[in-house]
């Protein structure tokens, strides 16, 4: 029994994790099964009630398939955007390495413990600043919600970069 709980609660977030790289037939089991649990939300909000307006099943299934399908965006796009971050910043930290040791030969020893705290606290101030900012209290594609993730993805590239440095071998 507690196996197949599990897999009631696991199975839509492996096909939520399919859609991101293949929508295919996915996303129809996705809207399929969110057309069920908002079904179920529904009757249960209504209980006790003499009628309930609950939507057809096709207008719900199609509600959910296009809020699927938009967010499945927003998480490409986002898992995107991370990966050209961290990209970016281990890059330019192999260059500075490469750089550094060819022209300016210097002591690691103390630079790589400063260069470690500093990475980790450049990660902790963009997670913690992320989770204390209240993600709805703006709405998406405004000034703010830009200036929020330009500075929570600066800060974990600047993160990735200083941990880099911190890790690459200096000659």
């Amino acid at each position: 029994m507690e196996a197949r709980s599990l897999w009631r609660r696991m199975h839509p977030m492996l096909l939520g994790m399919a859609c991101i790289f293949s929508e295919g037939g996915f996303i129809d089991r996705l809207a399929e099964y969110d057309c069920e649990r908002r079904k179920e939300r529904l009757l249960a909000e209504g209980k006790g009630q003499l009628s309930i307006s609950i939507p057809s099943d096709e207008r719900l299934r199609e509600e959910s398939r296009r809020w699927n399908l938009q967010g499945i965006r927003v998480l490409r796009d986002s898992l995107l955007g991370s990966l050209l971050v961290v990209t970016t910043a281990l890059a330019l930290a192999f260059l500075c390495v490469w750089l550094l040791s060819r022209h300016a030969p210097i002591d690691a020893t103390n630079l790589r413990l400063y260069l470690s705290i500093g990475s980790m606290v450049t990660f902790v101030v963009a997670t913690l600043g992320r989770v204390g900012w209240p993600r709805k209290s703006y709405e998406e594609g405004t000034t703010l919600a830009r200036v929020d993730d330009l500075i929570y993805r600066g800060l974990y590239g600047l993160g990735t970069f200083l941990g880099a440095l911190a890790l690459l071998p200096y000659r």
